[in-house]
């Protein structure tokens, strides 16, 4: 009994230290997140105009009409703006 006792609390530190881990990696502090004004101006400097930005789930989540009218919706790096996905296009 005292031996699956500590599995079961090895286990726990274990699974309790990897969500820790995956945590950080996916969600920065607060100090960490690019603003939204430097957002802003990377994704103008690349042709977007912006018209939504969230804090969802650890990353921004952005709605913006590039250069050529089609809106664009795509999930960025919160602390350097880079895309996490491919953009999903409409009509």
């Amino acid at each position: 009994m005292k031996t699956l006792m500590k599995y079961a609390a090895v286990t726990a530190l274990i699974l309790g230290a990897g969500a820790a881990v995956a945590q950080t990696q996916t969600r920065p502090a607060d100090g960490q997140w690019m603003s939204v004004a430097a957002l802003a101006a990377k994704l103008e400097g690349e042709g977007y105009t912006l018209y939504e930005v969230e804090r969802d789930d650890g990353v921004y989540e952005v709605k913006m009409i590039d250069a050529q009218g089609f809106r664009v919706e795509a999930h960025l790096d919160p602390a350097t703006g880079d895309r996490l996905q491919g953009p999903r296009w409409d009509d």
